[in-house]
């Protein structure tokens, strides 16, 4: 578990806080990176641009597949 926890912090270094835009055209900001506890994949949680409150979960590989980083 200790290898995941590293990476998860590596990916929490890299990504938390930063604007990404999706394929679609929506903007995102991540808020976490966490560990999901059944399969000790990386999840990342993250936050719509233009409602805040209103957020969402997607596996850390389908989420970096389908945006493009943008810099803050």
């Amino acid at each position: 578990i200790k290898h995941i926890q590293e990476e998860a912090e590596y990916y929490r270094e890299e990504m938390v806080g930063r604007r990404y835009r999706h394929l679609k055209g929506d903007i995102y900001i991540v808020s976490e990176i966490a560990i999901d506890w059944e399969n000790l994949g990386l999840i990342v949680i993250y936050k719509d641009w233009e409602n805040p409150s209103l957020a969402w979960t997607r596996p850390l590989k389908e989420f970096i597949s389908s945006v493009e980083i943008f810099l803050n």
